[in-house]
């Protein structure tokens, strides 16, 4: 004889109202939490320039070489300042541009596919990073600038 243990019928029971709602609430914390990371949107202003940089036309010309080294394009939007754009596939990002004789200054102006949250002031990673690269090029065009004086 085969000692058999007794089928057990799978128990069925209904979540509670509560338990649904608790449910519910936990879904859509993480269905807002999935667009992807988002980091603080930086503006970089006042940036100071070496101090053998001494004229808004040399800090200009920089940063459109640096813009130019980095695959950006720049327009001009006035007496020392400019939009640097920059397109890779369906991303696109936007920065304002504004120096003078002493500094200059970086912010955001538009973008696309980044998910940008203006509440929040956050935007994905890699916009930031493309950011931070144009800024560390723009100021070795400067450093650049002032070595061949």
């Amino acid at each position: 004889m085969h000692n058999r243990m007794p089928r057990s019928s799978p128990r069925t029971t209904r979540p509670t109202p509560c338990a649904l709602l608790a449910g519910a609430i936990l879904a859509g914390v993480l269905l807002v939490g999935c667009g992807g990371p988002r980091s603080k949107m930086p503006a970089f202003i006042n940036n100071p320039v070496p101090a053998s940089v001494t004229s808004a036309h040399e800090i200009g010309a920089a940063i459109r070489r640096a813009c130019i080294r980095r695959g950006w394009q720049m327009e001009p939007s006035g007496r020392g300042s400019g939009v640097a754009t920059y397109h890779k596939g369906r991303l696109m990002a936007a920065l304002n541009l504004s120096w003078t004789a002493r500094d200059y200054s970086m912010s955001y102006r538009n973008s696309r596919g980044f998910g940008y949250q203006p509440k929040r002031n956050a935007i994905h990673p890699r916009f930031v990073h493309w950011f931070r690269r144009l800024r560390h090029t723009i100021n070795k065009e400067l450093q650049r600038t002032g070595a061949r004086r």
